[in-house]
C-alpha cells in the first residue's frame, strides 16, 4: 500500500519538473549526451558492463541525431558553415576519444558503436569534414583497424564504414591524399583504405567479403594518379589473378565443352556462393565451378575498365602470367590429355566471347596469337592450336575450330594480321568505296563471280529445292549484309587508328628496309610442312597454263596486267584449306566451322582478302569446276604460283562430289533425306545412312556456296553504293 503511494507520488514529481523545468537546446542536449557517455567509460562497472547496460548506445545514436538534424536545417547559401553541436564535435576532438575507447572495446560493444557512429558520421553529414584534422586522423586509424584483428565478429560493421568511406572518396577523390601513407621509407606509397578492403575479402562470411570487392572496385576507380599508383604496386594485381587462378583449376576435366561454351555468369551478389560443392550434386559442380570463373573474371574486367592505366597493365600482366602462361599453357601441350585439352580450349573461347574490355581482349588475344612476351619460341600457342585443327581427335578438332570461329570475330585488326595478312605481300587498307568509273566494270565482275559460286553445285545434284520451297538466298543475304555492315564499321575505325599503328608495329610490317623482306619472312614462317600441303593439294592439270585468257569482265582486262601481290598462305589458311578440301570427308560440326571462319574472313572490306577468296577461274576438265570458265588475271598470277585460292579447293571438292554422284546413283534421294533430318522435318537416326559424311559435306557444300555467294553480293555492292538485283541463279550454267 505504503509502496504504490510512493511510486504514484515519485513519477507526479518527475512529470511537475518536466513541464516546470525549461528545455535544453539543442547544442545543450548534444553536449549532455556526451557528458553521460563520458561518465559511462570512467565509471568502474566491471569487466561485464555493456553499451546497452549503461546507456551508452542510446546516447550516440541522439548524438547522431541532433548532427543530422542540424545538417538538414544548414543555409544553402552557406553550406561549409559549421552548427553549434558539429562545432562541439571538432573542438572537443570527440571522434579521437571515441575511437580511443573503441580500440579497448569497454564497455563490451564499444568498439561497434563507434563504427556505427562513424559510418552514420560520414554517409550522412555532406559538409566536408575530413580535411579537419580531428577527423581524418581519427577516421584513419578506424581505417587501420579494420580487418587488423583478423575476427569476423565486427566485419559487416567495418564493411559498412569502408563502403560508406569509399562513397565519400568517390564523390571527390581528392580527399584519398588523407589516406596515402609512405612505404619503405617514402619512396612508395599505400593506399590503406584499399589495405582494408584486402585484409576483409579474408573473412569467413560470404556478404563481407563480396562488399569488400564493391569497395576495391570503387577504390580503383577513383580518379587520383598517386592512388592509381599505389595499387597497382599493392597485392591487388596478384590477388585477382590467382584467384582467377584457382577457380580454373576447380573446373573438373569432365566438364563438357559444350555446357562451359553456354555456361553464362557475371559478377553479382550470388558470387560467394558459387563454387561451394556441399549443397550440388557432382554432375553440376563442374557448371558452378565455371560459373563462379566467368563471375570471378567479369570482375576483373570491370576493375581493368574502371582502372587507371598503372593499374590495369599491372592486373593484365598478372592474369597473362598466373592464368594463361603458368595454368592454361602446359595443358595445350601434346603431352596433355583429351579432357585437359577440351578444357583449357573451350574455357579460352568462352573468356573471348564474354570479354568487353579490349585491354583485357588485347592480352587474351596477344597469348593465343604471338609469342610469349617476346621469348624465342619454336613452338608457340598459336602453331599449338592450328595442329590441333587436324588433331586426331574429332572434339579436340571441333573446340579448336570453335575457338577460331570465336577469334575471327574479336574486334582487334592484330587478328587478321597475326593470322593471314603479316603473310601477304601488298596493300592491307580497307576498301569502302568503288570509284565512280570502275562502277559498271565492278557490276560485271560481281555478276560473273556470284554465278561461279552458285553453279558449284549442280542442278541434278542440288537436295535444297527438292526439300524446301525456296532456296534460302534471301535469309543468306540479310546476314550477310548485317555482317558486311558491321566488319564495315570495324575496318573503318582500324583504318583511321589502330591499323596502321599495329600494322607498322607488327612483326614482318612493311615501312622500312626491302621492300620484299616481309614476303621473304613470311615464306620462312611457311615453312615445309605448308609448303607440303600445297604440293598436295595441287596437280598439274588444275594449274593454268601463261596462255591462258583474262577475264574479260575484269577490270584489268584488255591493258597491263598488274603486278599482283606476293602471297604465301601461311600455317592458319594451309590448315583451313586443307580441311576445306576434306569437306566430304568430315563431320557435319566441323564443317559448320570452317565455314563459318572462312565466311568471317570474306566479310572484311580487304582487296588483299577478296584476290584470295573470291577470285574464280575457268576450266575444261569434266571433273573440276566446269562452270568456272573464266579467269582472272590476278588469279591466273596466284595460280602460277602454285598457291590454290578458296574457288580452286571449291572445284576440287565439287569435282570429288561429281565422282561420287557417277558412282551411286542414288545419291540425290539419299542427300535430300540427310537434308530433311538435319532441318529437323525427318526424326530417323542420321548415322544410319550409308556415307553419311559424304551427304553432309555435299550439303554444306551447297549451303556454303550460297553463303559465299552472299557476302560478295552484299560487300560489293555496299561498296559500290547501289543495291542491284542479285542475278538469276540459273544463268551462265552449262
Amino acid at each position: 500500500m505504503f509502496s504504490k503511494i510512493t511510486a504514484f507520488l515519485h513519477q507526479a514529481a518527475e512529470v511537475t519538473s518536466q513541464v516546470l523545468a525549461p528545455q535544453p537546446t539543442r547544442p545543450e542536449e548534444f553536449q549532455g549526451h556526451w557528458r553521460a557517455i563520458t561518465e559511462c567509460v570512467t565509471s568502474e562497472n566491471g569487466p561485464e558492463c555493456t553499451v546497452q547496460s549503461t546507456g551508452i548506445k542510446q546516447h550516440l545514436e541522439q548524438m547522431a541525431d541532433l548532427l543530422c538534424q542540424e545538417e538538414e536545417e544548414k543555409d544553402p547559401r552557406d553550406p561549409g558553415a559549421m552548427g553549434p553541436c558539429m562545432e562541439f564535435l571538432l573542438r572537443h576532438k570527440i571522434l579521437d576519444t571515441l575511437h580511443t575507447t573503441g580500440s579497448t572495446d569497454y564497455p563490451t560493444g564499444m568498439r561497434r558503436e563507434v563504427l556505427l557512429f562513424l559510418t552514420v558520421l560520414l554517409g550522412r553529414v555532406e559538409r566536408p569534414l575530413l580535411p579537419h584534422v580531428s577527423v581524418h586522423q581519427p577516421i584513419q586509424k578506424q581505417v587501420c583497424s579494420c580487418g587488423a584483428d583478423g575476427s569476423s565478429l565486427l566485419g559487416t560493421d567495418q564493411v559498412q564504414f569502408l563502403r560508406t568511406l569509399c562513397l565519400k572518396l568517390q564523390r571527390d577523390p581528392r580527399l584519398a591524399d588523407f589516406f596515402l601513407q609512405d612505404k619503405d621509407s617514402g619512396r612508395k606509397k599505400i593506399f590503406i583504405v584499399a589495405e582494408a578492403c584486402l585484409r576483409l575479402v579474408n573473412s569467413q562470411d560470404s556478404l563481407v567479403v563480396m562488399k569488400a570487392y564493391e569497395c576495391l572496385l570503387t577504390c580503383v576507380g577513383l580518379e587520383h594518379p598517386v592512388v592509381a599508383e599505389a595499387l597497382a604496386g599493392s597485392q591487388l594485381p596478384i590477388l585477382l589473378a590467382s584467384q582467377l587462378q584457382q577457380h580454373f583449376h576447380l573446373i573438373p576435366s569432365t566438364c563438357h565443352h559444350t555446357s562451359i561454351t553456354r555456361c553464362h555468369a557475371g559478377w553479382g551478389v550470388d558470387y560467394a556462393g558459387r563454387g561451394s560443392t556441399h549443397h550440388h550434386s557432382p554432375s553440376t559442380q563442374g557448371l558452378w565451378h565455371m560459373e563462379a570463373f566467368l563471375s570471378w573474371l567479369d570482375y576483373c574486367e570491370q576493375v581493368i575498365s574502371s582502372a587507371a592505366e598503372p593499374l590495369a597493365d599491372a592486373v593484365c600482366d598478372a592474369i597473362h602470367e598466373l592464368l594463361l602462361t603458368a595454368t592454361i599453357l602446359p595443358k595445350l601441350s601434346e603431352s596433355s590429355t583429351e579432357g585437359d585439352l577440351l578444357l583449357s580450349t573451350a574455357v579460352l573461347t568462352k573468356c573471348l566471347q564474354a570479354i568487353s574490355c579490349q585491354r583485357l581482349l588485347t592480352e587474351f588475344v596477344s597469348f593465343l596469337l604471338s609469342d610469349l612476351r617476346g621469348k624465342s619460341s619454336t613452338n608457340t600457342v598459336r602453331e599449338k592450336l592450328i595442329q590441333h585443327t587436324d588433331h586426331i581427335s574429332d572434339e579436340v578438332c571441333h573446340v579448336t575450330l570453335q575457338l577460331f570461329d570465336v577469334l575471327v570475330r574479336v574486334p582487334l585488326p592484330s587478328v587478321v594480321w597475326e593470322l593471314v595478312l603479316q603473310y601477304w605481300e601488298g596493300s592491307h587498307q580497307p576498301v569502302l568505296l568503288v570509284p565512280t568509273e570502275q562502277l559498271a566494270e565492278a557490276r560485271q565482275q560481281l555478276e560473273e563471280d556470284i554465278r561461279s559460286f552458285m553453279s558449284l553445285v549442280p542442278d541434278h545434284l542440288s537436295s535444297c529445292k527438292a526439300v524446301m520451297e525456296d532456296s534460302g538466298l534471301e535469309q543468306y543475304l540479310t546476314e550477310a549484309h548485317q555482317q558486311v555492315a558491321r566488319c564495315r564499321a570495324l575496318t573503318f575505325v582500324w583504318s583511321n587508328t589502330a591499323w596502321n599503328s599495329e600494322a607498322e608495329g607488327m612483326p614482318g610490317a612493311s615501312g622500312s628496309g626491302e621492300p620484299g623482306a616481309r614476303h621473304d619472312a613470311a615464306s620462312e614462317r611457311c615453312g615445309s610442312s605448308s609448303e607440303r600441303c600445297q604440293r598436295e593439294a595441287l596437280s598439274d592439270e588444275f594449274i593454268p597454263s601463261p596462255s591462258c585468257p583474262a577475264n574479260p569482265c575484269s577490270p584489268h582486262s584488255g591493258g597491263s596486267s598488274p603486278t599482283p601481290p606476293s602471297v604465301c598462305e601461311g600455317p592458319f589458311l594451309a590448315a583451313m584449306l586443307t580441311k576445306l578440301e576434306r569437306l566430304l570427308d568430315q563431320p557435319y560440326e566441323i564443317n559448320l566451322l570452317l565455314t563459318s571462319i572462312l565466311s568471317s574472313l570474306a566479310a572484311l572490306p580487304l582487296p588483299t582478302m577478296d584476290l584470295w577468296l573470291f577470285s574464280t577461274c575457268s576450266h575444261h576438265s569434266r571433273n573440276v569446276y566446269s562452270v568456272l570458265q573464266k579467269v582472272s588475271l590476278c588469279f591466273t598470277s596466284m595460280l602460277m604460283s602454285k598457291l590454290p585460292s578458296l574457288c580452286f579447293t571449291f572445284a576440287q571438292v565439287s569435282g570429288q562430289l561429281h565422282s561420287h554422284a557417277e558412282r551411286s546413283p542414288g545419291l540425290l534421294v539419299n542427300m535430300v533425306e540427310a537434308r530433311r533430318r538435319l532441318t529437323g522435318m525427318a526424326t530417323s537416326d542420321l548415322l544410319s545412312m550409308p556415307h553419311n559424311d559424304l551427304l553432309e559435306g555435299a550439303i554444306v557444300l551447297e549451303e556454303f556456296s550460297k553463303e559465299i555467294a552472299s557476302v560478295l553480293f552484299a560487300k560489293k555492292t555496299t561498296a559500290m553504293l547501289m543495291l542491284p538485283p542479285l542475278p538469276a541463279i540459273d544463268s551462265g550454267r552449262p
